[in-house]
């Protein structure tokens, strides 16, 4: 309404006026979508395991309670799940367990984007930083590798000391 008040009959005289009085009013309400947003951790997530969660924290500045859906854009390296319809309380946050699925290691990338439940944008795209540690497949199988390859050679070494010690040594 408050856009519609700027092209009303009252202002047609007064162009430069009307322009002003919907520039003000598209500023408000851009200011109240920004208030509600997911926050920017100040460092990488870290994740340790394949399917360990990822917490967001939604934050909202508004005197009311507010229901958003929240979209993390999948990499790939990183799947994660729908998440549910969340409600926000006012002038609070709250911290919302995402599944992901981490299928290499190494650091991603995300963007995690906050909308009605309607799906209409609100605030502006968080870019959230994660970083893995998981081991995939074939490190797990080369670390196996590794370590099976360790025991044999240490038992080669004490059979031979042990073989050694049973051989008389001559003396001149």
């Amino acid at each position: 309404l408050g856009v519609l008040r700027g092209v009303s009959a009252a202002r047609r005289a007064e162009p430069v006026a009307a322009q002003s009085a919907a520039t003000a009013v598209l500023s408000q309400v851009d200011a109240v979508r920004n208030s509600i947003r997911v926050l920017e951790p100040p460092n990488p997530y870290s994740l340790g395991t394949s399917d360990a969660p990822l917490p967001i924290t939604i934050a909202n500045a508004l005197p009311v309670t507010v229901k958003v859906r929240i979209e993390i854009s999948s990499t790939s390296g990183l799947r994660v799940a729908p998440i549910e319809t969340q409600q926000i309380p006012p002038l609070g946050r709250r911290q919302v367990s995402v599944n992901a699925q981490v299928t290499r290691a190494g650091q991603f990338t995300v963007d995690a984007v906050v909308s009605t439940p309607n799906g209409g944008v609100l605030g502006p795209p968080s870019h959230l930083k994660v970083r893995s540690t998981a081991y995939g497949t074939i490190t797990g199988w080369l670390t196996a590798i590794a370590g099976g390859l360790l025991v044999l050679l240490a038992a080669r070494r004490i059979w031979r000391r042990v073989r050694e010690a049973e051989q008389p040594v001559a003396r001149v």
